[in-house]
């Protein structure tokens, strides 16, 4: 590049102390042209502004910048022809177009404070609220739900899995079980109802409970089986049956037990739609006998098995002034009352007098222990 300066010639034409100061205080520069002339590759701006000038239009390169600012624009500019132009919307929102015409931006509404928007690492997706999908197109596999409300939706449909709550209230049925389709559990709902089952758990030493429970002031609990099923009660882990309640179909009649108070007895009865009803204790199989029990194990009373039994004795109670009868009753017209001592053993009863002096009135007839008929004489 070639510089030319040009000086204002002396006035005297000569070089003397007058015609140098004029020499240099008029000169000016020609051929500097533009800043292409000037070795722009290698030019270094420390200082100063540069406005309306394109940086990087022809060959972009790295920039470094304390602060960028995008002016806000009413509408978005051209698109590019390649890359992405970077602006600001009117709003003040970092905005920027692609050359598919698109326009990207984040926006926020009624920012009152600092806010920190937090984008995944290289191997995270970023999802449009345009276009959020399904939470199956949202790593389905690592949802963390911690608010909110789960309203019409299904939960476990296809895969069940462990799950926690605080109260679990259902409307309808709810159904409680293991693999699909097996049903474990289930509780229905009754329109309106006000008492409901109550289960709950203890602390060490104490047991669980199931009860009746509700608005009203007294609640029964019922326990029900299915057509002619039995209830059963069973301990040890369910391996020992120490009860059943066995169906009887249209039974009207049934056993009901009561506790009591202290100094008072509980009490087993029949109880039921009929005006009498008689209780009935049966024993199993020819060898199986009632036996009645004191102290929890001194036995005191003990009626056995008899084959083809037509005739049973009977015991009745009575009024005052009168004994309670030790009696038979059966089919037979006329039955015997047997009292068999055991070995060599003798029946008991009554208190011995002796008396020389008392008349034969008459006698009464029993039998001994072959059957064979006696006389009592009495005086």
């Amino acid at each position: 590049m070639t510089v030319v300066v040009n000086h204002s010639t002396p006035a005297d034409g000569s070089f003397s102390s007058t015609g140098a100061t004029a020499w240099n205080a008029d000169h000016t520069l020609s051929g500097v042209g533009t800043m292409a002339e000037q070795n722009a590759n290698t030019v270094a701006i420390t200082g100063g502004t540069i406005d309306g000038a394109t940086v990087g239009a022809t060959t972009a390169s790295t920039g470094a910048f304390t602060t960028v600012s995008f002016p806000a624009q009413g509408s978005a500019p051209a698109t590019p022809a390649t890359g992405f132009t970077q602006y600001a919307s009117n709003t003040g929102m970092f905005s920027w177009k692609g050359t598919n015409g698109f326009i990207r931006q984040f926006s926020a509404t009624s920012i009152t404070a600092d806010r920190t928007w937090t984008l995944p690492d290289a191997s995270g997706t970023v999802a449009l609220t345009s276009n959020l999908g399904t939470i199956a197109s949202q790593n389905a596999n690592a949802v963390a739900i911690t608010g909110g409300t789960i309203d019409g939706t299904i939960v476990g449909a296809t895969t069940a899995a462990a799950g926690t709550f605080t109260t679990l209230t259902a409307t309808g049925q709810t159904s409680l079980g293991g693999a699909a389709g097996a049903e474990g559990l289930r509780v229905t709902t009754t329109t309106s109802g006000v008492n409901y089952l109550l289960c709950r758990g203890q602390i060490s030493g104490n047991s669980p409970s199931i009860r009746g429970a509700g608005s009203d002031a007294a609640v029964s609990l019922f326990l029900g089986s299915q057509s002619t099923g039995s209830i059963r009660f069973l301990t040890n882990s369910l391996a020992d049956e120490q009860l059943r309640v066995a169906n009887t179909t249209n039974a009207v009649n049934y056993v009901q037990v009561t506790g009591n108070i202290s100094g008072s007895s509980p009490n087993i009865s029949a109880q039921g739609s009929d005006s009498s009803v008689d209780m009935l204790y049966s024993a199993k199989g020819t060898g199986g006998s009632h036996v009645f029990r004191t102290n929890s194990t001194t036995r005191q009373f003990q009626v056995n098995h008899a084959a083809t039994v037509v005739n049973y004795a009977t015991v009745v109670g009575a009024i005052a002034g009168a004994g309670p009868v030790f009696g038979v009753a059966g089919t037979d017209a006329d039955i015997d009352l047997n009292l068999t001592p055991k070995g060599a053993g003798n029946v008991r009863f009554g208190t011995y007098t002796a008396s020389a002096l008392l008349a034969v009135a008459g006698y009464i007839t029993i039998k001994d222990s072959g059957g064979t008929s006696r006389r009592l004489l009495v005086g």
